[in-house]
């Protein structure tokens, strides 16, 4: 007997996997090895967006192995994991503009405002996935970008860890570039195989508005001195 024909995105779950370790890398000194001293939001926050990474690497598991229709049953799950996780992610930069010290004064409104902008793009990237949830290239890619969207914060945060890092901006701007190099990847990889590709340059494009934020804030910075 033949064995079935090959299953896209077989290696997607462990892609997934890769994903949740970089996050889990670069919050580590700021946030897991600090549980005790970080405030509610904040791990509203990081509770939804880890369960959501445990979601996207179940689910793709699901597809991996076949089982389509547990696929769906797990999938609603969603429904109601995805309102929590913006919820947080709104409260949390709620948080960030009421502090009251130097970091959030300097930076906090651009930064949320970067935030914002993330969070609308994973919104939009799951209502996409799930107008697309028959169509599994645009689906499976819309889904990696609601993923891919933990990489710039994670690599930011882990840039002065194994990089001679020595600013916030610096980091920033390193979390960024790292995740845009792989986004130009993944987009080439897409036009190559002739597979979608637009949900790639949404992602582009929703690290190219926070970028450009960042950047006017540290002109302003320097229009100041």
């Amino acid at each position: 007997m033949s064995s079935p024909h090959p299953l896209p995105y077989a290696r997607t779950p462990w892609f997934f996997v890769l994903l949740l370790l970089a996050g889990l890398a670069g919050f580590y000194p700021s946030y897991l090895a600090r549980l005790g001293e970080t405030d509610l939001p904040r791990h509203a926050h990081g509770v939804t967006a880890f369960a959501w990474m445990v979601l996207l690497i179940v689910q793709a598991t699901l597809i991996r192995l076949r089982l389509r229709p547990l696929h769906r049953r797990v999938g609603r799950l969603a429904l109601v994991l995805v309102p929590l996780f913006l919820a947080a992610g709104l409260w949390m930069t709620w948080t960030m503009l009421q502090a009251d010290n130097p970091f959030s004064r300097r930076f906090g409104p651009r930064l949320a405002v970067a935030d914002l902008s993330s969070l609308l793009g994973f919104a939009v990237a799951f209502a996409l996935a799930m107008k697309h949830r028959r169509d599994i290239h645009h689906h499976a890619r819309y889904m990696a970008v609601t993923g891919i969207l933990i990489l710039p914060p994670a690599l930011a945060r882990l840039a002065p860890q194994v990089l001679p890092v020595t600013s916030f901006e610096m980091a920033f701007h390193t979390g960024y570039a790292a995740t845009e190099a792989i986004t130009a990847v993944l987009i080439a990889a897409s036009w190559r195989r002739r597979q979608p590709w637009p949900p790639f340059a949404l992602l582009m494009a929703l690290q190219g508005v926070s970028q450009a934020i960042k950047a006017c804030d540290v002109l302003r910075g320097e229009g100041e001195r």
